[in-house]
């Protein structure tokens, strides 16, 4: 099975990331990964196909009927899935991957998401790429590649300006509503979900705590479904299918109501050992929750708004939760035309944000044209097959 996430998100305060949880030794789940890679080098210079090609490696471990490798038979019999990290700026690119049960994960280590060693060598090593170029040829275009660096980030200051100024529209919308949302029937409906769903559940913390007196607390693994792209709003709700049989779908174009529902489950889950996966909103991702994926249980309770619209299919048992069921309708009419006329300049100010990281894109492709002109592929290869080589050893 394999799992589609962002790790990073385009933000009204530039980009923002949970990279951290792949080297803080605070992490509830640190001491399950054996191995952490760190892919240094340029834009261009083969990162994400390396990504690309371990991850193919490691899928014939999924798929082998006896969830062994061709050429390296010792592969974990223990990989169970594989999350896929996609890169903000261009989803069709890799930023890592995660080898979910085998202690093993691939990242992306530059900018804007720099990620650096903390026990180096006991626990990360690093893959450079950078002795991979011919330096000369680089030091050749040093002027065009500068000014190719610089009207990137100009472009991607103006996207935070623009998200910044549709992410203040939307407080506003979501405080207008706020006054007509009960919240005493929100936390109503969380307490029959938590009882219905998570209440005398075998949780994960369950079994740790057997093992480990003590140790109960849930894992949560924070992640991006989600994010505003060069191509629009990108999401993944494949990933929602490929985890969970039964959805909770909330209809909340203002996010008034599924937030305080969303942070009710999640305390809940946290305190009572569930590990989870929670997707946090791109223009709010510290304070504002849209999605809960519980593997375990196979269930997840999914915000459907502008930033993302669940197809909902046979796949999935569905259940519909419309905000209006917390809200008082009536009194909310006398705002229905300021907040149509709030949605329409959150509209533009997103096309305003896209455009920007369009052109951003535009110059980014030049940039990794100066770069792939001065790589040796050939021994990027020969880096990719020894680290599949050592990956099948760390993980066996």
């Amino acid at each position: 099975m394999q799992l589609d996430f962002f790790f990073g998100s385009n933000t009204p305060n530039g980009f923002f990331g949970f990279f951290d949880e792949f080297t803080n030794p605070e992490s509830k789940d640190y001491d399950e990964y054996k191995k952490l890679y760190i892919i240094k080098g340029g834009p261009g210079t083969g990162k994400s196909s390396l990504i690309r090609k371990v991850i193919q490696s490691m899928e014939h471990a999924l798929i082998s009927d006896q969830n062994q490798h061709p050429q390296y038979p010792q592969y974990p019999k223990k990989l169970n899935h594989i999350e896929r990290i996609h890169c903000a700026s261009d989803p069709s690119s890799l930023d890592g991957a995660v080898f979910c049960g085998t202690g093993v994960r691939l990242i992306d280590g530059t900018p804007p998401h720099t990620v650096e060693p903390v026990y180096p060598g006991a626990y990360e090593s690093i893959i450079n790429l950078c002795d991979c170029w011919d330096e000369k040829q680089l030091e050749s275009k040093r002027r065009e590649i500068s000014e190719a660096f610089q009207l990137e980030k100009d472009c991607r200051e103006l996207c935070r300006s623009y998200l910044n100024a549709a992410s203040r529209i939307l407080d506003d919308s979501r405080k207008i509503v706020s006054k007509f949302t009960d919240i005493d029937k929100i936390s109503r409906f969380s307490r029959l979900l938590i009882e219905k769903e998570l209440k005398n559940k075998n949780s994960p913390g369950n079994i740790r705590g057997a093992l480990s007196p003590g140790y109960i607390q849930g894992i949560e693994r924070k992640r991006f479904l989600s994010t505003v792209t060069y191509e629009d709003i990108t999401g993944y709700p494949q990933t929602i299918k490929s985890l969970c049989d039964r959805i909770y779908l909330i209809r909340d174009g203002y996010g008034a109501a599924a937030n305080l529902l969303l942070t009710a489950v999640r305390d809940y889950a946290l305190g009572n050992g569930f590990d989870f996966y929670s997707c946090r909103c791109p223009l709010d991702p510290e304070n504002r929750l849209e999605h809960l994926l519980f593997p375990s249980l196979r269930m997840g309770i999914i915000t459907s708004s502008r930033f993302f619209k669940f197809d909902i299919t046979e796949q999935c048992e569905v259940n519909t939760v419309n905000y209006t069921r917390f809200t008082d309708m009536k009194a909310l009419k006398s705002k229905k035309q300021l907040l149509n006329f709030f949605q329409r300049a959150v509209d533009k100010y997103i096309s305003g944000a896209v455009s920007y990281l369009k052109k951003a894109k535009h110059i980014h492709d030049k940039l990794e044209n100066y770069y792939t002109g001065a790589m040796n592929f050939n021994a990027i290869d020969s880096k990719a097959n020894r680290l599949i080589a050592e990956i099948a050893q760390t993980t066996c």
